[in-house]
């Protein structure tokens, strides 16, 4: 029997490590360049870190409607290793992903079996929903990855009090995580309640073993730890309340009139994402396509089934975690106007994923008891390569060269921005700014942040001036460029305009 253990340890070490291959390509590959262009958030949030840089780290950065700090003040060091760069200020979001992979894996070990984590780590690997995450510059894609590091921590100190192991870092560390999540994303702030009901099941199985000492040391230490990490994030928003519901409040749903019909249907939205139309914004999926893989989503419907129907035996509180998860999960987007949006539904990413894995545990043992060993083994086999070939064609074959990310994602500004900067220093470089921006006359953030001209020290150094068109000035952005051009003969002149020839 121990042989036998031994070897399907060895065998779960090797799955595991082509998952986590897997999971490092899909997120990696041509990251800076697929989708080629990037979005204004991701522009703010590179400026920002550019800002960190040169001002000092910060818990918390009002501009763009405020952002937690944890995110941009990663990307620091990629920036200064990388430069301006997509690439760079991605980059962490993609660690991010290839983390919640591993520990979806680790938790699904943990709370079911090593079946059940593997698969559901191969999910979220495969998953077109969390790498069109994995691939932006997107603090939300972190609150998953600091919510299932808290939860497996937290199980792993209840293994260790019961195993009469040293537990206090364990908990320290969870705590430390825990106070993390919270300067990620907005949507972290809905979990208390679900720590908590996990921290009531481990008193009343305390109660029951006789660990009570244990779990009080262990339960203060998780919760000193979490509110020194949240203590700087708390200090600043009671300094600035205004910041703490900046953004919540220009989406909350509950503010429009008709509150209850649209959060009711938003319920029905959220639900129906998994299995047949999901998030509608090009940034985050191929609009309106379901966010779970048909396959994947008949399992996580044979999962959700399972989970609801065994919640009254005697392995409840795994399921119960999965599915207070997942409400949990969902709750940012039932809230808000937004019908259903991928982003603020990423918090129940391991838990969908998971649940979709008992699913297909549950079949493949179906299939072993009941089908000869080859028919399953092939199966599976199948199963497994159509769900590795599926982000593969969806992500990189039909979304990236869509004619709507290229527009959504101005492929064309970018291109302007690296011509701009690889240009010569001299002699002088004008940049003409015709169009306006939502109304705005300002220079494009990818611009200033590709060429890195966000202040006028910059623009100095790199020789770059910048000439935006009056807003009682009627003439034709061509018009614009053209006499711009006319005022400077000898110098460079560029044209930031759609349709517009760059060197007018």
């Amino acid at each position: 029997m121990p042989a036998k253990q031994d070897s399907q340890a060895d065998d779960s070490r090797l799955w595991l490590i082509l998952i986590l291959a897997l999971a490092i390509v899909l997120r990696l590959y041509a990251l800076g360049s697929i989708p080629h262009g990037f979005t204004n958030d991701e522009a703010q949030d590179g400026l920002s870190g550019r800002q960190a840089i040169e001002q000092g780290l910060r818990v918390f950065y009002p501009e763009n409607n405020g952002r937690e700090g944890l995110y941009i003040n990663l990307t620091t060091p990629f920036l200064l290793l990388l430069g301006n760069t997509v690439f760079a200020i991605r980059l962490p979001s993609a660690i991010f992903g290839i983390l919640t992979v591993w520990l979806t894996y680790l938790l699904g070990k943990r709370l079911f079996s090593r079946r059940v984590g593997l698969l559901g780590a191969l999910f979220v690997a495969t998953s077109t929903w969390h790498l069109f995450n994995s691939r932006l510059t997107s603090r939300a894609n972190a609150a998953p990855m600091f919510l299932a590091l808290t939860l497996y921590l937290m199980f792993l100190t209840a293994d260790r009090i019961r195993a009469g192991r040293p537990y206090l870092a364990s908990a320290l560390l969870a705590g430390v995580a825990y106070g993390l999540g919270f300067h990620t994303y907005t949507s972290f702030r809905l979990t208390p309640a679900l720590i908590f009901a996990v921290s009531v099941y481990f008193l009343v199985q305390a109660w029951k073993t006789g660990f009570w000492r244990q779990y009080w040391l262990a339960a203060a230490g998780f919760a000193g730890a979490a509110a020194a990490v949240v203590a700087p994030l708390a200090l600043y928003f009671w300094n600035h309340p205004e910041m703490f519901s900046k953004r919540a409040a220009q989406v909350a749903a509950w503010a429009e009139p008709n509150a209850g019909s649209r959060i009711a249907g938003n319920c029905w939205a959220v639900f129906q994402m998994f299995f047949w139309r999901g998030d509608t914004d090009w940034k985050h999926n191929i609009s309106g396509e379901r966010e779970l893989f048909l396959p994947v989503a008949i399992l996580f419907a044979v999962g959700l089934g399972i989970a609801l129907w065994r919640i009254g035996s005697r392995t409840r509180p795994a399921y119960l975690l999965m599915l207070g998860w997942m409400a949990a999960g969902a709750l940012p987007s039932i809230l808000t106007m937004d019908k259903v949006h991928a982003l603020r539904t990423s918090l129940m990413i391991p838990a969908v994923f998971l649940v979709a894995a008992i699913g297909g545990e549950r079949i493949y043992s179906w299939l072993e008891q009941n089908m000869p060993r080859g028919i399953g083994i092939a199966v599976a086999t199948c199963f497994v390569l159509v769900v590795c070939y599926e982000p593969c064609k969806t992500y990189f074959q039909d979304w990236a060269t869509d004619p709507h990310v290229a527009h959504d994602f101005e492929e064309w500004l970018v291109d302007v921005a690296t011509e701009i900067r690889d240009a010569p220093r001299q002699p002088a470089k004008y940049v003409a700014i015709p169009e306006f921006i939502f109304g705005v006359p300002e220079v494009p953030q990818k611009i200033l942040y590709l060429t890195q001209t966000a202040t006028e020290a910059d623009q100095r150094r790199a020789n770059i001036h910048y000439l935006i068109r009056d807003p009682n000035d009627k003439s034709e952005p061509r018009e614009f460029c053209s006499r711009v051009k006319a005022e400077h003969p000898r110098e460079q002149v560029f044209c930031v305009a759609r349709d517009v020839p760059l060197r007018p």
